[in-house]
């Protein structure tokens, strides 16, 4: 029975959508963990910032552009320092 609990309990936990990263996109196009990194939004194709909605946990990062909505400026992309 606990067995049975804890399994439901991991699958749920994949399910979730990862809500707290954030994101960015590099001059070509590949979604980028954001999180923890110092840089500027310089003149580009994309926005500066995404947080990912897709339905599953985001390991490895997708490269589904509908997993993301954008919150960052637009016509500008995030390069890290």
């Amino acid at each position: 029975m606990a067995l049975v609990i804890s399994g439901a309990g991991a699958y749920t936990t994949y399910l979730k959508k990862d809500n707290g990263k954030r994101y960015y996109r590099n001059s070509i196009g590949v979604f980028l963990l954001k999180d923890g990194l110092t840089g500027a939004c310089e003149s580009g194709l994309y926005n500066c910032e995404y947080k990912f909605n897709g339905t599953f946990i985001n390991l490895p990062i997708s490269q589904v552009v509908s997993d993301y909505t954008a919150t960052g400026t637009a016509s500008r992309i995030f390069v890290p320092d």
